[in-house]
């Protein structure tokens, strides 16, 4: 995105009658993260990230932000899953659940609105109905070889058509900016949409992998740079604290951050994720259309990484980008 800074993507097989699954009444009565949850029933071990995504989306869901407990029936850890996602994200958390022999699982995630794709007369169509009152929003849309197509949102409804000439195989993500900044509130799959090589991913580092994503459209090599550097790290080692992947904490953005180190740029981009390991990490990136249309922009010819990992085992990366960055002094 060009704007000050960029954020950071079926039917459930039935289970025996034996089991005797059911999916539970409020507070956790989403229809479709509870129908993902009857699938995860049946599975065994543990559930990658992007498993999770897909069983998510196989359900139509476009919820975003997405965790999941598998606990037995009356964990705290189910009560903590819903009280923290309820706190984080306020009215648009959403959350379903499915029970069988005394096990709950649990999928909580946030859904700012409801994403349709159609194909009519007119080409391919999207719609987006709000959950809520969304604010500032902007639709992006990123096909599996690069191109894209952004629209900011209106308060109401809305139908925008695609380009004649747009892939029938793409990612369509909302953004809305609140308080902590711009992030995906949600996000849907349209056609056969290739997972990121996790085999690759998983020997990278967050340098690399950016410098690879940049290789395969063509944009120029970015220069390595301390003082980004040192931004990044610093907002890595408060996204794990802060628990959440925000640009904007205690009323500070990515352009804030850069001027206190004495550095002005035309522009400035940052992408945050927050999981399990570097590898989904960075698999986060790939995956979502925002992320990618930051990390790929050829405008940008700087770059600084940074990355923490928290208390409880999560690894937060931050990557911060500039266009001719230079020292104006603090």
């Amino acid at each position: 995105m060009r704007s000050a800074y960029a954020p950071k993507l079926v039917a459930a097989a039935m289970l025996s009658l034996l089991v005797a699954p059911r999916v539970h009444a409020e507070p956790c009565s989403d229809d479709r993260l509870s129908e993902a949850a009857l699938a995860i029933l049946e599975t065994h071990g543990d559930l990658p990230v992007a498993r999770l995504e897909d069983l998510v989306r196989d359900a139509r869901s476009n919820a975003v932000g997405l965790r999941m407990v598998r606990a037995a029936s009356g964990s705290p850890e189910l009560a903590s899953l819903l009280t923290d996602a309820t706190a984080r994200e306020g009215a648009i958390a959403v959350c379903g659940e499915a029970e069988a022999d005394g096990v709950v699982v649990r999928i909580v995630g946030r859904e700012g609105a409801r994403i349709r794709v159609s194909l009519g007369d007119q080409g391919l169509a999207i719609d987006i109905v709000p959950v809520r009152g969304l604010g500032r929003a902007t639709l992006v849309v990123r096909a599996i070889e690069g191109t894209s197509f952004t629209r900011d949102l209106g308060a109401r409804d809305a139908r925008l058509v695609l380009p004649s000439d747009f892939p029938e195989a793409f990612v369509a993500q909302v953004l809305a900016t609140d308080a902590s900044g711009p992030r995906p509130v949600a996000e849907a799959c349209f056609g056969a949409v290739r997972p990121p090589d996790a085999t690759e991913i998983a020997s990278e580092t967050p340098s690399a992998h950016v410098a690879r994503l940049r290789r395969m459209v063509s944009a120029p090599s970015l220069r390595a740079n301390h003082v980004l550097d040192a931004a990044a790290a610093a907002h890595a080692a408060a996204v794990c604290t802060e628990g959440r992947a925000v640009h904007e904490l205690d009323g500070i953005g990515p352009i804030e951050r850069l001027r206190r180190l004495g550095v002005e740029a035309r522009t400035v981009g940052e992408v945050v994720a927050r999981a399990s390991s570097r590898a989904e990490s960075l698999a986060s990136f790939d995956a979502s259309p925002s992320h990618r249309l930051a990390l790929e922009d050829a405008q940008y010819t700087d770059a600084g990484f940074g990355e923490a990992t928290s208390e409880d085992g999560h690894v937060c990366s931050v990557v911060v980008l500039a266009a001719w960055p230079r020292f104006a002094g603090r």
